[in-house]
């Protein structure tokens, strides 16, 4: 910076790149420009297939608090049997176990007639009661039967009568895999909170809606499976933190925020998780 005279008054004179004869040598270098790289886009795409089978994750395990219960057969019956082998929707002969829980809740299971003997469908009829012993309350006293077909098809849900259907040969599968209280769980989802959630509840929509994604391809591809396909990751989130490895926990945070806050308000808290609403039943045998 120099004073130049000028008629008498002296003004500033800002030399940009020197002044005088020594310009060159006492010129400032120009600043170098640092063009910042673009930010990486966040991924939001699914994580996984599926829920259940297409990972290894443990969501829900069998030696996880679970309400007591016994189970007896009260009879063999004709019900109404989806799902079956032939057209014939009503089947006779079915086996009716009553599972009674200590929280004062029952859930019938319906096994066909098509068990080799009475004990193969009281195993496998047990087995189901056992894992719905894990789900909490509120869903247990929503649904009301599960019907068990032999064979290896993919089990179902009717969410207007609040059953499920599994198959004997599936379930074994899926508890050699270590999947079936997972699927029972997706498929009591089905069974118990579709109808009042996902068809009927707006908070739901808007939660969907404002997500930036889906935690599984098969959310995604059928936006029926949505809220069942969520559930388990909000359900084991709240009531197991830390079970789920930290990037799909950071996953799920991400690609449904919305889902998750929504999800969580309807599992209750853990005081009421099991929550006695009537006196149990018990388990006494009908007369044959």
């Amino acid at each position: 910076m120099r004073l130049v005279k000028f008629g008498g008054l002296f003004l500033v004179s800002a030399c940009i790149w020197g002044c005088g004869s020594n310009s060159q040598s006492e010129a400032t270098p120009s600043a170098e420009v640092v063009v910042a790289p673009p930010m990486e886009a966040v991924n939001t795409d699914p994580i996984f297939p599926n829920s259940i089978v297409s990972n290894s994750l443990s969501f829900i395990e069998l030696t996880d608090a679970s309400v007591t219960h016994c189970m007896v057969l009260t009879g063999r019956e004709t019900r109404e049997m989806p799902g079956g082998p032939t057209n014939n929707l009503f089947e006779d002969n079915v086996y009716i176990f009553e599972a009674n829980y200590a929280d004062g809740t029952t859930v019938e299971v319906w096994a066909t007639a098509r068990f080799s003997s009475e004990s193969a469908a009281e195993s496998e009829a047990g087995e189901i009661a056992m894992r719905l012993a894990l789900l909490p309350t509120f869903m247990r006293e929503t649904l009301n039967h599960v019907i068990l077909h032999t064979g290896d098809s993919t089990a179902f849900a009717e969410d207007l009568a609040h059953f499920f259907v599994v198959y004997e040969e599936n379930m074994a599968f899926r508890r050699s895999e270590n999947d079936m209280e997972e699927t029972l769980f997706h498929e009591s989802v089905h069974a118990t909170m579709d109808n009042m959630y996902r068809d009927g509840d707006p908070r739901w929509a808007n939660a969907q809606q404002t997500d930036p994604g889906f935690i599984t391809e098969f959310a995604r591809d059928r936006v029926t499976e949505d809220l069942a396909e969520s559930a388990i990751f909000a359900f084991t989130d709240k009531y197991f933190p830390g079970r789920l490895p930290e990037d799909v926990t950071n996953s799920i945070n991400l690609i449904m925020p919305n889902r998750l806050d929504f999800l969580q308000s309807i599992f209750p808290e853990e005081a009421t998780y099991f929550e006695d609403i009537r006196a149990a039943k018990g388990c006494t045998q009908s007369p044959q």
